[in-house]
């Protein structure tokens, strides 16, 4: 399984919202049961990244972990759940908390359901 600095990390594909291309990007996750929760952090910057900008335009896509390809839909998490999963996520990628300090606010956590 790939890692990112000790982090696991999947493959997502997605279809540019204006191009209309096959987008693939290898995205920091945590697992919370059958659904993956990943964080659009952009490296810090208060850009929106062009995967987040595109799953949501499109409404779904594909992840890969380990080999296994499996159909998803994005969710924004709130709430208590969003404090329980953002916890996963730092678990996960301690450096995510890193982010939160650059940019001086919350980052989105994202749920990906399997369709």
């Amino acid at each position: 399984m790939p890692k990112w600095f000790g982090a696991p990390v999947l493959v997502l594909e997605t279809v540019g919202r204006r191009s209309g291309q096959l987008r693939v990007t290898p995205l920091v996750y945590a697992r919370d049961g059958e659904r993956v929760v990943v964080a659009p952090a952009a490296g810090g910057t208060n850009t929106k990244p062009a995967w987040w900008l595109n799953l949501t335009a499109a409404g779904e896509g594909m992840i890969v972990i380990g080999g296994e390809r499996r159909r998803i839909r994005p969710r924004v998490a709130e709430g208590d759940e969003r404090e329980r999963l953002w916890r996963k996520l730092c678990e996960a990628y301690p450096g995510n908390r890193d982010y939160v300090e650059m940019l001086g606010q919350e980052l989105t956590v994202v749920v990906l359901e399997p369709v």
